[in-house]
């Protein structure tokens, strides 16, 4: 690995760095507002914090696809189940 290269995995990594403390500062601040509010008997909800939570999850399409097709086969044998029980209760 040449020298250029090297510095510019350095550069790139404390680049990931400073925003992974960027995230760690909101996040405490958060955290000291919610315990600061819970002491004075205060709730808050900070719906961009619950949103950020969700929004730095990657979403993988494979998954998605397969969790679909999962729901839909387990639906597909509950009816299914559900008209062999009617069939055998009441027509036979």
């Amino acid at each position: 690995m040449s020298p250029s290269d090297r510095l510019e995995e350095l550069k790139r990594q404390r680049a990931q760095l400073a925003e992974q403390m960027t995230r760690l500062d909101q996040e405490a601040a958060a955290l000291t507002a919610q315990i600061g509010a819970k002491e004075t008997g205060q709730e808050t909800a900070d719906p961009d914090h619950v949103l950020a939570q969700f929004a730095d999850a990657p979403v993988n399409p494979a998954d998605v696809k397969r969790g679909c097709i999962t729901a839909f086969i387990l639906t597909l044998a509950a009816v299914a189940a559900a008209l062999v029980a009617v069939y055998f209760a009441f027509y036979r």
